[in-house]
């Protein structure tokens, strides 16, 4: 028996019924000390880096710019960055799976301006303190673990609930 390759509308419509996976995008900035910037979101008990949800039709190193320069207003073009990892979070406490980008630029000169809403307060700090300041949080682990150029891998499987729980 023949297969009939798919037409451009039955891939089309294959592809956009495939089940989503929500994807996230984050920004590890370094200065010329060595220090990453650490951001307090409102909503957040720990410290993070910049970054946020991957919107739909943008890749995660758009999103990992646009939402630098929307909670700290810094803005950075791709030719500073570069990827440095990726986290796959599986399912827990209530939330679905999702995966992850983290990108990084480094010698970066510029002051954080929080945006005063989501983002409350952002300050520069070793990669030690911000290991504190992220109460262990794997995927954030990971980030002060690149800085301090512990970066065995480029691919990570967290499984430990990010409540902390």
């Amino acid at each position: 028996m023949a297969i009939t390759p798919f037409t451009t509308e039955e891939k089309a419509n294959w592809h956009n019924n495939l089940p989503a996976k929500p994807c996230g995008a984050a920004m590890i900035c370094v200065n010329k000390e060595n220090k990453m910037l650490a951001v307090k979101a409102s909503y957040k008990d720990h410290w993070s880096v910049p970054g946020g949800v991957v919107d739909e039709g943008e890749s995660p190193q758009k999103a990992a710019l646009r939402e630098l320069q929307e909670e700290v207003n810094i803005s950075l073009v791709s030719s500073q960055i570069k990827f440095v990892d990726v986290v796959y979070h599986h399912p827990q406490d209530d939330r679905k799976d999702f995966v992850h980008f983290l990108f990084m630029a480094t010698n970066v000169n510029a002051t954080a301006t929080p945006d005063m809403h989501e983002i409350v307060e952002a300050k520069w700090v070793s990669p030690k303190e911000f290991r504190e300041l992220c109460r262990g949080a794997p995927h954030l682990i990971r980030a002060a673990d690149i800085v301090d150029g512990l970066n065995p891998q480029q691919y990570l499987e967290n499984t430990r609930s990010l409540t902390g729980k």
